[in-house]
């Protein structure tokens, strides 16, 4: 199976309850699209959040990486395309999104 890919929301939600590392359960390594880190981001350097999200060494972000057109005509968040674009080009990957629409296409892609 492929490292586990996540959304910007289970991050953010997680951070702020004080349970991130509930996440290392899915993997050792999981992978945070550019996108998905950008959206963590939002709130600046000094949001506790990103603080978190930076000092956990599990979460390796991954560069910018080009939407697949299978995800694009969606019109998903640009987090969950990214997420479902990195996952379609990386078969057996696990995905964890909050989103009930991008669930909805994972389920489609079989992800």
């Amino acid at each position: 199976m492929a490292e586990p890919i996540v959304d910007a929301s289970p991050l953010i939600y997680l951070s702020r309850a004080g349970y991130l590392s509930l996440l290392q359960v899915l993997g050792s390594r999981l992978l945070i699209p550019d996108a998905v880190f950008r959206e963590v981001l939002a709130k600046g350097e000094n949001d506790a959040v990103v603080q978190t999200v930076r000092a956990a060494s599990w979460l390796t972000r991954l560069p910018a990486a080009p939407l697949s057109p299978r995800v694009a005509v969606w019109r998903l968040g640009a987090g969950e395309s990214a997420v479902l674009s990195r996952a379609i080009s990386h078969p057996g990957s696990l995905v964890v999104l909050d989103d009930a629409r991008a669930r909805r296409f994972a389920r489609q892609l079989s992800i």
